[in-house]
């Protein structure tokens, strides 16, 4: 993945980490914070690898509808 396409990717999903968490806060927040469904890794270290946006994304999917993780 490029430089250029990793920046896409982020914005993508901070977008979506937007509208899911509900603030730019909380989805900055959600970003820079280690997740158990990824290994312990960020949100945004995960998204930046090829497949991991699809993982980071279905954890935002299951928060966006309420579903626990």
């Amino acid at each position: 993945m490029t430089k250029h396409e990793q920046t896409d990717v982020i914005a993508w999903v901070f977008s979506h980490a937007c509208r899911a968490l509900g603030s730019q806060a909380e989805a900055h927040e959600f970003m820079i914070t280690p997740h158990p469904e990824l290994e312990g890794r960020t949100p945004i270290e995960v998204a930046e690898t090829d497949g991991g946006t699809l993982r980071v994304e279905k954890i935002l999917n299951a928060l966006e509808h309420g579903l626990a993780l």
